[in-house]
Order: C-alpha cells, then sequence, then structure tokens
C-alpha cells in the first residue's frame, strides 16, 4: 500500500509532536522536565519524552536522593480514564510527600493568567476529562554506580483494553571509594545472602566507626538462624545480622 506524500508527512508530524499519545489520541503521557512545568500547570504546550526513551535522574550521593523528570499525564478525551502506575527498579520510588511540586505561590501563564502553584495534582487511579495530573519519582541509590529502573503507564479508556506505555530511568550512586569498595563486596554475596530463608534485605551499615555489611530478617527469632549462615567477614568488611527495618511511605 503506497500513501501519498502529503498523508505521509502529516502521520510523521503527527507523531513527532506526540509522542506519548495513547491510544486513540486522547490521552497524553510522558516525562516532564522542570524547565515545562509551568507550561504543563498552564495547560500549553509542553515537550514530553517518549515512551521508551531514558530519562535521567542525576547523581545522588550515599544516603542522599535527586530527583526525576515527573510522569505527566493529561486526559484529552471527553470520558474518565483509569490509570495504574508502577515504578520499578533498586532506588526508584515515589517520594512520600507526594506527586510533582512546582514550589509555592503564583505564576502567570502565557495567556495573560495567573495560577496557584502548588502540589502538582498528584496522579491517582484516574482523571476526569479535561483533567492532568503530574507524578514525582526520587532516585535513593541502593548501590555505586549506575542503576536502571522504569515507570509503567496503564491507562484504560472507557470499556477499551489497558494501553501501557514505558519510560525508562536512569541514575547514578556517586559513593566515594572506600563505600564502593565495600559496595562491591556486599554485591559479590548479595546473590548468595538472599537465598538464606529470612532474609529480607543486605545493605551497608555506616552508622559505627567500621563499615559493616548489614543482613536484615524478616523475624526477630530468626537472627541468631540467620547468624550460623552468614561468614562474620566477607572480603574483610564485618557482617551483622538485624531485624529487618522497612523504610518509605508508610513507615
Amino acid at each position: 500500500m503506497h500513501l501519498k506524500l502529503g498523508t505521509t508527512l502529516a502521520l510523521a508530524g503527527l507523531f513527532a509532536i506526540s509522542p506519548g499519545i495513547a491510544a486513540g489520541g486522547s490521552v497524553q503521557t510522558g516525562m516532564l522536565s522542570s524547565s515545562n512545568s509551568i507550561n504543563w500547570a498552564c495547560g500549553e504546550d509542553a515537550h514530553l519524552s517518549a515512551p521508551n526513551s531514558e530519562t535521567s535522574c542525576g547523581s545522588a550521593k550515599f544516603g542522599k536522593c535527586s530527583d526525576c523528570d515527573d510522569l505527566a499525564i493529561r486526559n484529552q478525551s471527553g470520558s474518565p480514564v483509569k490509570l495504574h502506575i508502577k515504578i520499578i527498579g533498586s532506588g526508584f520510588a515515589q517520594p512520600c510527600a507526594g506527586g510533582g511540586a512546582y514550589g509555592y505561590g503564583y505564576e502567570k501563564c502565557a495567556s495573560g493568567t495567573s495560577i496557584r502553584v502548588g502540589d502538582g495534582n498528584p496522579c491517582g487511579d484516574s482523571l476526569k476529562p479535561g483533567q492532568s495530573c503530574r507524578q514525582s519519582i526520587e532516585f535513593c541509590p541502593a548501590q555505586a554506580g549506575e542503576s536502571h529502573g522504569e515507570v509503567r503507564v496503564s491507562v484504560t479508556t472507557g470499556s477499551g483494553s489497558p494501553h501501557l506505555q514505558v519510560f525508562k530511568l536512569v541514575g547514578s550512586g556517586d559513593y566515594p571509594p572506600e563505600l564502593a569498595a565495600a559496595d562491591q563486596a556486599r554485591r559479590s554475596q548479595l546473590d548468595e545472602l538472599m537465598k538464606i530463608p529470612y532474609v529480607a534485605k543486605v545493605e551497608l551499615d555506616t552508622e559505627n566507626d567500621d563499615l559493616a555489611i548489614n543482613v536484615e530478617v524478616t523475624e526477630d527469632d530468626k537472627i541468631e538462624q540467620v547468624r550460623r549462615l552468614v561468614p562474620p567477614k566477607i572480603e574483610g568488611y564485618r557482617t551483622e545480622v538485624t531485624t529487618y527495618s522497612p523504610v518509605g511511605c508508610g513507615y
């Protein structure tokens, strides 16, 4: 089948300017940089990265976090849509404070109207016609060096099938040399340690004067059982066994 040149160019232009349009061209999704935040809040055109493109979350030091671009969604259809957003990858998560803060105060749109900016309309599980939302994402490295993650967005319009889009994330853990070396030792035995029953997490412990590799278990009464299976040292670094302490929203 051959398309006329004008039709071909029109289609190419559609996909060039709307890489994040979901099924039917009715729901716009993409990753939004801070430089485009006000345009998005004003309902104006704002550049969104296309699915499967990689968004940099920058570099974060050990124990610190950096901000990724925000996930932005706008329902341009005449019906409500259902949303399901999942952030995967070690170190990548939704901040506990909620979604997308532009900063507080008022900003003037290109149209001349002023808007109050605040929490950025964090995304829930649905959007009404004409509504938009913005979901913040942060990167808190769980290891030295480069880490990769994804944001998976499922959009369901009316009674149709879910339309899945995937946005890739990359961040870098900036560890000082001594921490990077200890983390390399931790990672060298991570798979084997995680095979031990009741082990939930293995991370570095920097609270004491000497670095340690901390093996966290799910139940207090299993600490001694796990301790007997964990070597006292891994590549010269002391090991310890403690109770798993969940972190993040709700804890």
